[in-house]
């Protein structure tokens, strides 16, 4: 289940070209999925992350998720959510 939760992160920051550096370093403009699959991909991987009680997964899809938000005009308070839950 946990390579899943990676997956399913890997999968929503799927991009058509990359930069060569992970998407979390910037907010990715080519990216293969919508936004709506995207927020559902990762809001998915949150709660399957928090069943499985794994503190380092959870924090990284918090992570992830805060990442998603970051880069959405006008959503610095749910970026600052996440990313605080991910600490």
């Amino acid at each position: 289940m946990h390579t899943k939760v990676y997956g399913a992160i890997d999968l929503a920051y799927l991009q058509s070209e990359t930069k060569g550096t992970l998407p979390f370093t910037y907010c990715p403009t080519n990216l293969i999925l919508a936004n709506a699959d995207i927020l559902n991909l990762l809001q998915k991987s949150v709660s399957a992350s928090k069943n499985l009680q794994d503190n380092r997964l959870i924090s990284y899809s918090n992570g992830a998720l805060g990442h998603f938000w970051e880069c959405q005009p006008n959503k610095k308070t749910a970026a600052l959510r996440y990313t605080q839950a991910a600490i």
